[in-house]
């Protein structure tokens, strides 16, 4: 991917992520395109490096709801199988395309897990998907396709989410679709909220001696845009804010209807994130256990079946 790509994906775009989360990302193509720090608050903050995307895996159908269940033999595994439980890993910072499926990159792409969801969902030898979490979260766009499509699989066969450590932001409105979430008792979850980023070049261009002059049509065409402080844009920060109240909304929506809970509770979290025994007292998480314990009971539950 390239680093402008990237920095596309995170600028005047909305966020599902934890913001702490996301200076590893943007890490990884700062000094890349001039940008060492991140000002929050006022306050400048050095940003770490972090690892790339991976590999591509091979794509196979994401469309394919009435195709026939695969036999073992017949197709090659995205996924370990561990007695019968199919283990996909949501392990790093979370984006829309690429289809990245490795964890080990840092990154994992909704489109990565869409194919590995579908194979599961077909696939005879898994009789049961533990989603094995450990995410801030990521981007937004892409998210809500997935999840549903997670509500779809844990209708047919039993799906599992089990935190690692946490499924912040975008990874909790994904483990929130599973049959069956569990947290470890320092754990965290939550964070139903959405934000965005605008990064502004302008006077970093002032300091070069760089004057950009944008020509445009339409008056809306080129908010939020870098060469220009916000505030020398009408209208763009009350745009950005309106994307990202509907993006919460939605979220707090699917959270609501997956989790059997009231809007108005998931409103009230505020975008807060709770642990271990206080996200299942609230009724955001269902068990206090490790991911290997949450798997030895998927393992006991599908042996039955």
């Amino acid at each position: 991917m390239r680093y402008e790509q990237i920095l596309n994906c995170l600028c005047n775009q909305p966020l599902l992520a934890d913001p702490s989360k996301i200076n590893s990302v943007l890490g990884a193509i700062g000094g890349k395109l001039g940008i060492s720090g991140l000002s929050v608050d006022g306050e400048v903050r050095a940003i770490p490096r972090a690892l790339m995307p991976g590999p591509r895996a091979d794509l196979i159908d994401l469309d394919d709801e009435d195709d026939e269940p695969l036999d073992a033999d017949s197709q090659h595994k995205l996924y370990p199988i561990d007695r019968n439980v199919a283990v996909i890993r949501i392990v790093g910072t979370l984006a829309n395309r690429g289809a990245y499926i490795g964890a080990s990159s840092g990154v994992v792409t909704y489109e990565g897990l869409h194919m590995q969801l579908a194979q599961a969902e077909r696939d005879r030898d898994a009789k049961g998907v533990l989603l094995d979490f450990d995410t801030g979260g990521g981007e937004a766009a892409g998210c809500e396709s997935l999840v549903h499509r997670i509500g779809r699989l844990a209708a047919k066969k039993p799906v599992w989410a089990a935190l690692g450590d946490d499924a912040l932001s975008a990874g909790y409105w994904l483990a929130s679709a599973a049959g069956v979430i569990t947290v470890p008792k320092l754990g965290g979850v939550g964070s139903i909220g959405c934000w965005s980023l605008h990064v502004d070049f302008s006077r970093a261009l002032d300091a070069e001696g760089i004057t950009p002059t944008l020509i445009q049509a339409g008056r809306k065409k080129t908010l939020g845009h870098p060469f220009k402080s916000l505030k020398e844009q009408e209208g763009a920060q009350a745009y950005i804010q309106k994307v990202v109240d509907e993006c919460r909304q939605t979220f707090a929506e699917s959270v609501a209807h997956y989790r059997g809970l009231s809007l108005k509770k998931v409103m009230d979290t505020e975008a807060g994130v709770m642990t271990g025994a206080e996200a299942v007292a609230a009724g955001f998480a269902d068990e206090i256990a490790d991911r290997h314990q949450a798997l030895n009971a998927l393992a006991k539950k599908v042996a039955v079946l």
